[in-house]
C-alpha cells in the first residue's frame, strides 16, 4: 500500500516540482559523498602521519601505578626500549608476562613499558600475579585517555615497538615470541 501511495505521489507531481526534487536529492547525495570522502582522506593522512612519527620514539605521557602522570622524556634511560600495548585479560599478554619474569636477568639492561587501557586495579593485579612489579626494567602504565592509537598508530593487542637509540627497529602487531623482541 505504501509503495502504491509513493507511486501515486510521484505521478501527481508536476514536471517542474519533480525536477526540483530530483536536483535537491542529487545535490544532497553529492554533498554527503564529498563529506565521506573528505573524512576518509583525513583519517588516512592522520594515520600515515602517526606511523611516520612513531619511527622515532615519540613523547608520551601515561599514568603510573600510583595514578601520577609519567612523561617518557623523564623516564627513558636505556638504549633499548620496548613499548608493549597489552590487556590483562589477553592470554598472549599473560604468556609474555610469564616469560618476562623468567627472563628478568636477560632484560635488565633494557626498558619495557607495558601500557594498557584497562582499569588501574586490573593492571595492578596483572603486575602482582606475574611478578612484574619485582622487575625494575618494567614499567606498567595506564592509558586512561585512550591516546595510544594516536601516538603509535595502532590499537591492536598485543602490539610491540622496539626502539634502539630512540629509533624504531622492530614493530610487531599481534602475537610474537619474546626472544624475537629482546634479541636472543
Amino acid at each position: 500500500m505504501c509503495c502504491f501511495n509513493l507511486l501515486k505521489w510521484f505521478t501527481s507531481m508536476s514536471k517542474k516540482t519533480f525536477q526540483r526534487k530530483r536536483f535537491l536529492l542529487s545535490f544532497f547525495i553529492i554533498v554527503v559523498s564529498i563529506c565521506i570522502l573528505g573524512t576518509a582522506i583525513y583519517k588516512i593522512s592522520k594515520r600515515n602521519e602517526v606511523i611516520k612519527n612513531a619511527k622515532n620514539l615519540p613523547s608520551f605521557s601515561f599514568l603510573n601505578q600510583k595514578g601520577l602522570s609519567v612523561f617518557s622524556d623523564s623516564i627513558i634511560h636505556s638504549n633499548k626500549v620496548i613499548i608493549n600495548f597489552f590487556s590483562p585479560s589477553c592470554e598472549h599478554c599473560q604468556y609474555i608476562a610469564k616469560t618476562l619474569f623468567q627472563k628478568r636477568d636477560t632484560i635488565k639492561d633494557m626498558q619495557i613499558f607495558m601500557i594498557s587501557q584497562e582499569s588501574a586495579l586490573d593492571i595492578r593485579r596483572f603486575s602482582t600475579e606475574y611478578h612484574l612489579d619485582s622487575i625494575p626494567s618494567i614499567v606498567l602504565l595506564r592509558d586512561a585517555k585512550y591516546e595510544f592509537e594516536n601516538i603509535f598508530g595502532t590499537s591492536i593487542i598485543p602490539s610491540f615497538f622496539v626502539y634502539r637509540n630512540k629509533k624504531l627497529t622492530k614493530k610487531v602487531l599481534g602475537e610474537t615470541d619474546l626472544s624475537h623482541l629482546i634479541g636472543e
